[in-house]
């Protein structure tokens, strides 16, 4: 016959084996969850470092391209301005050498063929106003009238150009109205395109080569 003691007994035994049971029971989801928790921590930092690298990689190659783009414009400005004072010296240079020539034997010769051009340009017995660089004034007057004699001018006036026109002349047709440049000025002016696009053209070639 089994005592009281012995019932107590029984059921302590089989209470602390239960609890045991259910404590590692217990025990073993709480390591499975926390477990679960550290993978999915883990995930999430692997992620997020990965973000963040990934965020610096693009914030790095986003800055190196606008560093180039910055350094490519900068050196666009630099170079378009050191084209344009290559550009403004052979103006200069150019421009000495026109006056030059209308200081040299050969200028008369040239002012004659201009008068002859205008003379064929404009109608007879039209009245002309004729503006000469002050030093060409008094010694190209004479020989702007011969040339011009043929085409029975009835008046022809000469005047001192306000501006520096190099050499050549600026003849105005005050009967029509009409305003005729043949000044080195305006050749010079008139060829700039040319000009500009000769010297650029040079420059890059220089370029390509490694000049």
């Amino acid at each position: 016959m089994v005592t009281i003691e012995q019932k107590l007994a029984l059921f302590s035994n089989l209470l602390h084996r239960s609890m045991g049971e259910a404590f590692k029971r217990e025990m073993e989801e709480l390591r499975k969850e926390f477990e679960a928790r550290m993978d999915k921590n883990r995930e999430e930092a692997d992620k997020e470092a990965e973000r963040i690298v990934e965020t610096a990689e693009k914030r790095a190659e986003a800055e190196r391209t606008e560093l180039l783009s910055r350094k490519r414009v900068e050196f666009r400005k630099e170079y378009m301005s050191l084209k344009e004072k290559y550009f403004s010296a052979l103006m200069e240079r150019i421009r000495k050498e026109l006056g030059n020539f209308a200081g040299s034997d050969g200028y008369t010769a040239y002012i004659k063929k201009l008068a002859a051009r205008l003379a064929s340009m404009v109608p007879e017995s039209c009245r002309l106003e004729i503006y000469l660089a002050g030093r060409d004034l008094d010694k190209y007057m004479a020989v702007l009238e011969q040339a011009l004699s043929g085409t029975k001018q009835a008046d022809i006036v000469f005047r001192p150009a306000e501006d520096d026109i190099i050499g050549g002349f600026i003849a105005y047709d005050m009967d029509n109205d009409i305003r005729i440049d043949m000044s080195l000025r305006a050749l010079l002016e008139d060829n700039r395109p040319f000009i500009m696009q000769t010297l650029f053209q040079a420059i890059e070639t220089g370029d390509q080569n490694g000049l």
